[in-house]
Formats: structure tokens, sequence, C-alpha cells
């Protein structure tokens, strides 16, 4: 029998921890099912990006004045999910939230983590932490891997919130797959995932109110449908609620909305 000892053993050990690492490696790869638009990045990226000032300069569109505990609170989310999906979330930038004024319920991103978020939709469906967290989830993934469809926008100095919800829009196959990978955001963060559901559930739940975000009432059925059977199909699902209350934080941010409203 051949015995392996000193710089040799030491060797077999070493190819043995490296094949052991791959391996581990390849299993933690993203959980893409999709090929995100290249075409959405680089100069298109920073296209997309300069509709957001647009909109911000468009007359009638208010900034609420966040406190300084706001905007941490809401940094810190981005944090938490970022962190714990480095994958899914490579090279994350530094994010900035805008809270508009509008009793109208809509929310959107755009690339290099510009985030937009309507007092409405805070005071009146985003009542607890977890639902706020869920709608943030495929804000955050959008706009870190820039998932937009590509659209050619003349500027002319302003962004009307009908125009800038319309060519952010992106098809059904698409955005359930973002819905799919939101919810692998949230379970890894450590977030509640059954949240997501919830939300689309709410949106559903009140067409009316997010026809400007959605459009027909069908897609967004269609969209619940589909994320209800990819649940279903998860054999690893997530059973339980690892934070069933809102923070103290939460609260703090609520407040300053309804504030400033």
């Amino acid at each position: 029998m051949l015995k392996i000892s000193g710089p040799l053993t030491r060797a077999f050990f070493i190819c043995i921890v490296l094949l052991i690492t791959g391996c581990s490696t390849n299993r933690s790869k993203p959980e893409w099912n999709f090929e995100v638009n290249k075409s959405a990045k680089g100069d298109y990226g920073d296209h997309f990006e300069s509709i957001g000032q647009s909109f911000l300069k468009t007359p009638g569109t208010r900034v609420i004045n966040l406190t300084w505990s706001s905007k941490n609170y809401l940094k810190d989310i981005y944090d938490r999910i970022v962190k714990n999906n480095e994958l899914l979330l490579a090279n994350a930038p530094r994010p900035t939230f805008n809270i508009i004024k509008s009793d109208t319920p809509f929310y959107f991103s755009l690339p290099k983590g510009h985030f937009f978020f309507s007092s409405g939709l805070i005071t009146k469906y985003l009542r607890n932490e977890q639902l706020l967290v869920a709608m943030m989830s495929a804000e955050i993934f959008r706009s870190v891997n820039s998932i937009y469809e590509k659209n050619v926008v003349v500027p002319v100095g302003y962004m009307t919130l009908e125009h800038i919800l319309s060519i952010l829009k992106i098809s059904l196959k698409l955005k359930s797959e973002v819905n799919k990978n939101s919810y692998i955001l949230l379970r890894r963060a450590g977030y509640d995932p059954s949240a997501y559901l919830v939300w689309l559930q709410t949106q559903n739940k009140n067409m009316l109110d997010f026809a400007l975000q959605h459009g027909t009432s069908r897609r967004m059925s269609k969209e619940e449908y589909l994320f209800k059977n990819y649940i279903a199909s998860k054999k690893d699902r997530f059973e339980g609620i690892e934070e069933k209350n809102s923070s103290r934080s939460f609260y703090r941010f609520l407040n300053n909305i309804k504030g400033r409203r």
C-alpha cells in the first residue's frame, strides 16, 4: 500500500479543500431565472437616471424633507438587504430616497440607487414594516441590476408621474422574475418573505388606487397568481415570521411622513 506523507500529504489536503470550496461557490451562485437587459446599463443607465431629476423639477412635484433618523432608517433597510445578498446585488451604490408629497400611491426606482415613494403610499398602504421592506426589496433589485425596458425619452426638462411610470413598466414575465428574486432577498436578509405576497395582494385589492402604477387589474391578478405558484413550488419555503412587530424606527419614520404631509 502506498503511503503519502510530508509535503505530498499537505498538497493532497489543499487540493481537497480547494475542490470543496469550488463546489460550495457554485451552489452559491445567484438564482437568476432570466438575463438582465444589458442595454439598461452604461450610458443608457445614465439616461434613465436623469429622468429622476426631470421628475423632481416638474411643477407640482414636492419632496418631503426627511429627518436624519428617517434617512438612516431607510438606508439601514437597504444595507441589510444588500449585505445579505451580495451575489444578487453586486456593486450596489449608495442609495438616495425621495419621498414625494402626493395622495396617489406610487413607487419606482431608477438606476444607481435612486428611489421614489409617495407619502400616500406610505401612510395608507405601508402601515407595517414588513410591507415597507417588501416593496423596497423589488425596487432595490431592479435599481442595482438596472432591470428596465429600453425606452428613448426626449429630454424636455420635466417629466410627469404618468409618463415616468409608463416608461418604467416591464413585461409580466420579467416582473414575475423580479418578484421571485425579491422573495429570495427578503429570506436571506432575515425578513418575512411571505410579506411580499401580502404586498401584491394589497395592491390587487386596491386596484382603483393603484391603476396609475399598474394599469389593468388583470395583469396584477396574473402577477399574484404566478407568485403564489412560485411560493408553492419552494421546497425550502419560509414558514415562520422572524419579525412580527414593526420597529420604533419604523413608527418614527411614519410619523415623520405624516407630520409633513
